[in-house]
Formats: structure tokens, C-alpha cells, sequence
């Protein structure tokens, strides 16, 4: 890594605004439909509120105040999750999130005697995190039903010339 990049914790507005801006252009390459904002905002919410009750914290690495790659780590009962490891695509693959995540073991440890990563089992960085000393320890498996649109479906009730709208799921 870089010898001018910075890893530390997310303390200016301007930090999680560009956490915020990075997420969205992430969630509109994989579904464009730009519904985004609301769960955005809602998530930026609730890690600042736990980062300011101190049950964890939000990490960049930043060059000047630009922010080049971030995670989350949130810890509760001697647990530390995990959360989001993220690298700008033209920084990936310069050792940014290994320093990132190395930085962050080290602060977490200090709340958490255990830490866990949760990925897809064929996720690219799952070597990375063996390479810190994650281990496996279980497979995880959930499944995800997504709302149908809603139809309108038109029933004949009575005389042919009066009928009901109901919604059909």
C-alpha cells in the first residue's frame, strides 16, 4: 500500500458522503431502478448511531480526503462483525483492503475476543481473509422472495355489467 494513504476512521461528514455516493453507484449497477436512496440513507443512519454509541466504527483508507477503499467492523458481547469491505475498482488488487482489515483487527480486538466475516463461499476475497487468519467454520445458506408486481385483476360479479377491481399477488 501506498506510503501517503491514511487508514482512519470516518469522522467527517464528507467521508460518509462518499461512502454514501460509492453505495449508491453500486446498488444502480446491479439494479438500476433507482430506489436506493431511502435504504441508503436509513443504513448511513444506523452505522453513524453505532459509531457514536462506540459499538464500532466505519474505516477508509483515504488519499488526502479522498476515500479509496472502506469496511465497517461492529461489535456486541465479545463478537465483531464485518461489514462491507469495498475498494474503488482502480485500487483493488494494491493491498488496500488487507491493510484496511489488519488496521481494524487490531482496534476491534480491544472489544472482541471473537471476529467474524461473513461471504459467498466463492467470493474473490475469501483467500484474502485466510490470509488474516479467518477460518471457516460454517456454510450459511438463505433464501430470498422477491415481492411480484402487483396486477390488477378483474372479476365479474353478478350482472355482466358491474365489476370489481382487486389487487392479485
Amino acid at each position: 500500500m501506498d506510503s501517503s494513504y491514511v487508514i482512519r476512521a470516518f469522522t467527517e461528514p464528507g467521508d460518509w458522503q462518499q461512502w454514501y455516493d460509492e453505495q449508491l453507484k453500486s446498488l444502480l449497477e446491479q439494479e438500476p431502478d433507482g430506489s436506493h436512496h431511502s435504504y441508503l440513507q436509513q443504513r448511513m443512519f444506523e452505522y453513524q448511531l453505532l459509531q457514536q454509541q462506540q459499538y464500532g466504527c466505519q474505516f477508509g483508507v483515504f488519499a488526502g480526503s479522498r476515500l479509496l477503499a472502506y469496511a465497517g467492523v461492529y461489535h456486541l458481547n465479545g463478537l465483531a462483525r464485518y461489514q462491507h469491505v469495498w475498494v474503488m475498482p482502480e485500487y483493488r488488487n494494491r493491498g488496500l483492503a488487507k491493510n484496511l482489515l489488519f488496521h481494524m483487527a487490531e482496534w476491534v480486538s480491544q472489544f472482541a475476543g471473537q471476529q467474524v466475516i461473513v461471504a459467498d463461499a466463492n467470493y474473490h476475497a475469501t483467500l484474502l481473509y485466510q490470509g488474516l487468519g479467518f477460518q471457516v467454520v460454517e456454510h450459511e445458506s438463505s433464501l430470498c422472495r422477491y415481492p411480484r408486481q402487483a396486477f390488477v385483476c378483474y372479476v365479474m360479479r353478478g350482472n355482466k355489467g358491474s365489476r370489481r377491481q382487486d389487487v392479485c399477488m
